[in-house]
């Protein structure tokens, strides 16, 4: 039986945030150098385009230069012969013009094709890399936020026997790599939601601090409303499996089907330095709690 020493059940905590982060800025960074490479590839393929057509309006100026120096050779006679140097200058420039089209197109196309092997080999690990943050980390986030509820719903208990028994399951899960599974509700409440639901009876209108049902959250990263794929599909999670954290219902009522994620305290009036979770909420809490905060603020 493999049992973990936990020292601070909050480093456990910046790690899920680390990784959130971390997921945030690299999809945000393949995306970019995405954006990149194909306006890079659509820059080469323009100036492919450019040149062909380059090559074919010098190989027209060519043919109509050698015509007219053609047709200026048939005007004389052996008496009068005809002056055409001017048309054979404009054969010899057409001529030119032409071979540097060409040079041109095979440079462009040259170009072209050498980009798109090293893109092809860029590809390749760019696609194990956004595999790794869309599929592993996630995993790892819904692992972390796992434990650390485990852990804090047993540090929060009463026997020591249970603070054992959470550091077994804890070194069990992390040595066996299992997946989360759905927790009772007393077992994933965090010492921050027993607190917050002995105190709803208090104010059990307010939107300004976690619900009663407020079983789990993750860690924020910041305080915008801007949300990476991560956290929403975390926070869909709980919410489907707990409900919003201040009605208790499992429908979140937006047109996405997506819990909104809810800062706590509310972005409005956190106090500088202050660290702040993300709960799930249902559309018309959410729109409650917007009255509240405007009200508190």
């Amino acid at each position: 039986m493999t049992t973990v020493n936990v020292r601070s059940i909050d480093a456990l905590e910046e790690l899920q945030t680390g990784l959130i982060r971390y997921a945030d800025q690299a999809q945000v960074t393949l995306d970019a150098v995405q954006r990149e490479v194909q306006r890079t590839l659509d820059w080469l393929d323009e100036r492919v385009r450019h040149w062909q057509n380059e090559v074919r309006r010098s190989q027209e100026e060519m043919q109509r230069a050698r015509a007219a120096y053609e047709r200026c050779m048939a005007s004389g006679d052996r008496e009068h012969p005809p002056s055409c140097g001017h048309f054979e200058a404009a054969v010899y420039e057409a001529r030119r013009r032409l071979a540097q089209a060409e040079a041109d197109l095979r440079m462009a196309a040259e170009a072209r094709k050498a980009v798109l092997a090293e893109v092809d080999v860029y590809q390749r690990e760019a696609s194990r890399l956004r595999a790794l943050v869309q599929n592993d980390t996630p995993k790892a986030v819904e692992t972390l936020r796992y434990k650390v509820t485990v852990l804090r719903s047993y540090t929060g208990g009463i026997s020591a026997g249970g603070v054992v028994a959470g550091a077994v399951a804890f070194g069990a899960g992390l040595a066996a790599g299992t997946a989360v599974g759905v927790l009772h509700e007393t077992d994933n409440m965090s010492v921050d939601s027993l607190q917050s639901s002995a105190s709803v009876g208090d104010d059990a209108d307010s939107m300004l601090q976690p619900g009663p049902y407020a079983k789990e959250f993750i860690p924020a990263t910041d305080s915008g409303k801007q949300f990476s794929e991560i956290v929403r599909e975390q926070i869909d999670k709980i919410g489907y499996t707990h409900g919003c954290h201040s009605c208790g219902s499992t429908d979140p009522g937006t047109k996405s089907r997506h819990f909104i994620p809810d800062h706590q305290p509310p972005s409005a009036l956190r106090k500088p330095g202050q660290l702040q979770k993300l709960y799930p909420h249902c559309l018309a809490c959410s729109r409650s709690q917007g009255g509240q905060v405007r009200h508190a603020h």
